[in-house]
């Protein structure tokens, strides 16, 4: 580059020495010489910063891919540490390790069971506001569509506040702390590309944040920890004999 930049002031100078009414071809083949090297400086300079932007988007993606390891290591820490002390299992010789896990407590089964009933009545509204989605947007009435996602946002995050008022058993409490935050985060996250969808104004607004929103890092991001959570806590139930289908797939 800086070889580039002393070329250019070279041969400026040089084709000021040669100025005159009168330019000779040498004059004309030095200016196009000094408008090549131009254009050179300016490529560069852009590779340049398009290498200092990758450079700059790897490492967030690098931060945010070591954050999301520690979270899911912590999650899965808990869920090791929760399936034992849901069962009533102490691990105390070898031969109980071998066996069936002790039935699960009255109060784990019915943590669970509240919970699953919480999501599935969710899940299967919001199933209902899918299908109206889908029905109003073919009849074109913009306005009505997107008041459903504004709808669709606020069953998750009234689902999740009802689930972040149940008392969790001692076992299943770190579990559930992730969980509700999790499902939060999510919530959130519904909400904001509710709130994008409202800000549209034409049809073709409309399919382009439905096409991006749900690709976005953030968004990405906040479905993958609930999904994590969701199925930690599940298989924590089914590891001291409670099955619940807690819909982490719907995620």
């Amino acid at each position: 580059m800086r070889r580039l930049t002393v070329l250019l002031i070279a041969l400026t100078v040089i084709l000021a020495a040669c100025g005159g009414e009168d330019r000779s071809a040498e004059v004309e083949r030095l200016q196009a010489d000094v408008d090549a090297l131009r254009a050179e400086v300016a490529y560069l300079a852009g590779e340049l910063e398009i290498a200092q932007s990758e450079r700059d988007r790897a490492q967030e993606e690098l931060t945010q891919t070591l954050a999301d390891l520690e979270r899911q290591t912590a999650i899965a820490e808990a869920a090791a540490a929760a399936v034992p002390a849901a069962s009533g299992d102490t691990g105390a010789d070898d031969a109980d390790a071998t066996a069936a896990p002790a039935p699960a407590s009255d109060e784990v089964r019915a943590y669970l069971q509240q919970l699953e009933a919480i999501f599935q009545g969710a899940t299967a509204y919001s199933a209902g506001i899918v299908a109206k989605i889908d029905a109003t947007a073919r009849t074109g009435d913009l306005d009505a569509t997107k008041t459903l996602f504004g709808d669709l946002a606020q069953a998750l995050a009234e689902a999740t506040g009802k689930a972040a008022g149940l008392e969790p058993p001692p076992a299943l409490a770190s579990l559930h702390g992730e969980f509700i935050a999790s499902q939060e985060g999510f919530a959130q996250a519904m909400a904001d590309y509710a709130r994008a969808i409202g800000n549209v104004t034409t049809w073709e607004g409309f399919g382009a944040v439905v096409e991006a929103f749900p690709q976005s890092p953030d968004f990405l991001a906040a479905a993958g920890r609930a999904v994590i959570a969701c199925f930690a806590l599940q298989e924590a139930g089914a590891e001291s004999g409670v099955t619940v289908d807690l819909r982490c797939e719907g995620i």
